[in-house]
């Protein structure tokens, strides 16, 4: 999990802990200063340490600006890419990844021009999941 920018890690315990508790081992990422994009590789301390059948990145706002950057250029397999109110930056079309963008309908943080440009960045797999009445705030 790559956390927004200026959100503490523990803020994403509640929805990571969901995801534990029906088995899926879960990492919340300590990136500097709380800001992904200093700290794109950061995913490499779990992955260089653990051989998983299946990895997932998940990322919240610019977190997933910098789990896609680093799902572009890593040497480690990676099955799906979950965006929380964010978006790709980069094209990953021709990545062999399931991507899912989970964005709320009253979120007024992330630029819809980025999240519209980004789904033509996306792999064939992509699909979209809105949150009637979400906001940003509410992945953290």
């Amino acid at each position: 999990m790559y956390g927004g920018a200026n959100v503490e890690e523990k803020a994403y315990s509640p929805i990571c802990r969901k995801l534990a508790d029906t088995g899926y081992d879960v990492f919340i990422l300590k990136t500097f200063e709380e800001f992904a994009l200093f700290d794109i590789d950061k995913a490499d301390t779990v992955l260089n340490h653990f051989d998983y059948e299946n990895v997932s990145l998940m990322g919240h706002s610019l977190g997933g600006v910098a789990a896609t950057n680093y799902l572009a250029k890593t040497k480690h397999k990676i099955d799906n890419l979950i965006y929380l109110a964010s978006f790709s930056n980069i094209d990953i079309s021709s990545l062999n990844v399931n991507v899912i963008s989970v964005q709320g309908t009253l979120d007024g943080v992330i630029s819809k021009e980025s999240v519209a440009k980004s789904k033509a960045y996306m792999p064939s797999s992509f699909s979209e999941l809105w949150i009637e009445g979400g906001n940003p705030a509410q992945f953290g």
